[in-house]
């Protein structure tokens, strides 16, 4: 009987261990937009009884909806999100109607902003931007996650032994024939 895995996704409002240059360079990365707050997004898996471990992409996109703070809610704001990950700043559009908050669809967890826009004539130019998603998951391209679990590799190894015993066992009958 296989063991048993969970996965669990925390979010941490204004997270201390989100870096002052962190915080910096995503508010510089999208001139037009302002940084109303900071999360970290932090995905974790436990198999068995082992220690939870942190993963930083999952084998897909997940739905995510942060609440906008109340203090950033004002007339017109559009709101949108930057992730921070692996060095590369990406601009993730809101794909609800509702202004209390913000979904987007994201397989990466690491650093985001909450960011908004008050309508000016950076609008367009950052509506453009988000509609140009970079990573692995814009392009289509396909990826297993990095999970850090040794036995990732443990049934194609199960695999190969079982084969090899049974060639072996095979070549022996046919040398007692």
């Amino acid at each position: 009987m296989g063991a048993t895995a969970e996965l669990r996704l925390n979010i941490t409002e204004d997270a201390a261990d989100i870096t002052e240059e962190e915080r910096q360079r995503m508010a510089a990365g999208y001139p037009g937009l302002s940084v109303g707050a900071y999360d970290d997004l932090m995905l974790e898996k436990k198999i068995g009884t082992a220690d939870w471990t942190r993963m930083v992409r999952a084998n897909g996109e997940l739905t995510i909806l942060l609440d906008i703070p109340a203090e950033l809610i004002a007339g017109n704001r559009t709101f949108s999100v930057i992730r921070s990950h692996d060095g590369a700043l990406s601009l993730l559009s809101d794909t609800d109607s509702d202004n209390a908050s913000v979904t987007f669809k994201t397989g990466l967890f690491s650093p985001y902003a909450i960011d908004y826009d008050d309508g000016g004539e950076s609008s367009a130019a950052v509506q453009n931007a988000a509609a140009k998603k970079t990573g692995p998951q814009a392009s289509g391209e396909k990826y297993a996650p990095k999970t850090g679990d040794p036995a990732e590799g443990a049934g194609i190894l199960l695999l190969v032994m079982a084969g090899l015993l049974l060639l072996a066992r095979r070549y022996k009958r046919n040398k007692t024939e």
